[in-house]
C-alpha cells in the first residue's frame, strides 16, 4: 500500500514495510534512491520524503529527501 501527499514543495511518499525494516540500512538506502528517482522523474526535482509506515500507513520512520 502507498500514499502520496504534499507539504509545501515537498512530496511525502508513504509506503508500508514489514516491521523491523525501518532500521535495516539496505532498506533505508533503497528508500533514499527511490525518493531521488521520484523527485527527478516524477515530481520535477521537488524533494521527496519517504515515509516508512506500518500496515495502517502510520509513519514509523522518515527518510528525508535531498
Amino acid at each position: 500500500m502507498a500514499q502520496i501527499d504534499k507539504t509545501g514543495s515537498t512530496y511525502e511518499f508513504r509506503a508500508t514495510i514489514k516491521k523491523g525494516l525501518e532500521n535495516d540500512q539496505e532498506c533505508i538506502q533503497s528508500a533514499k534512491r527511490f525518493g531521488k528517482e521520484l523527485s527527478i522523474n516524477v515530481f520535477g526535482g521537488n524533494p521527496v520524503d519517504m515515509h516508512l509506515c506500518d500496515e495502517k500507513l502510520k509513519t514509523i520512520r522518515v527518510v528525508v529527501g535531498s
